[in-house]
């Protein structure tokens, strides 16, 4: 949904059964769109264009126009850029939206779109068949939010590789 409508993110919480205490991410369709929702200092920017197109979601500082419905609160907002056509193009012509996977809250991510219908049946209003998932893994988590590299953290382990993530953050100036 779009990710500036706080009704429509309500909805989402709803149909997935989440507590509004757990944070919702953001898809974006590239870096320039990132800096539309979140304030990232030059080196976090390099991080991220390093990284991408990893299925990674960056912890970065979210901009005050962000609703804090999507952050429970937080300062911090999840961002994502999808290695994806679909998604790109959806992102591109509406601008940033949220971005979860097709499940209830703990359920299991769903790799196909009977899958997700089975989980969340009519609480949705639009299902896209785009195929089965690629990674069958969420996305690795980089806490970007620490003030400099050598302070990125991995919240969450996911589809991107540790050893790549850290590899590539340390050869980052």
């Amino acid at each position: 949904v779009d990710a500036f409508n706080p009704e429509a993110i309500g909805k989402v919480y709803e149909a997935k059964e989440r507590p509004e205490d757990a944070p919702i991410s953001v898809a974006v369709s590239d870096p320039e769109m990132m800096q539309k929702v979140t304030n990232p200092s030059p080196w976090m920017s390099r991080v991220v264009e390093a990284l991408i197109p990893r299925p990674i979601t960056f912890l970065l500082p979210k901009k005050k126009k962000v609703p804090g419905t999507l952050t429970a609160g937080s300062d911090i907002l999840g961002v994502r850029i999808p290695n994806h056509m679909f998604a790109l193009s959806v992102v591109a012509r509406t601008g940033p939206i949220t971005t979860t996977s097709a499940n209830l809250h703990e359920g299991h991510s769903p790799r196909t779109i009977r899958s997700a219908i089975r989980q969340l049946g009519d609480a949705v209003d639009l299902y896209v068949d785009c195929g089965r998932t690629v990674f069958g893994r969420a996305s690795t988590v980089v806490d970007l939010t620490g003030n400099a590299p050598s302070k990125v953290k991995i919240s969450r382990k996911g589809a991107a590789s540790r050893d790549d993530v850290t590899r590539i953050i340390a050869s980052i100036k």
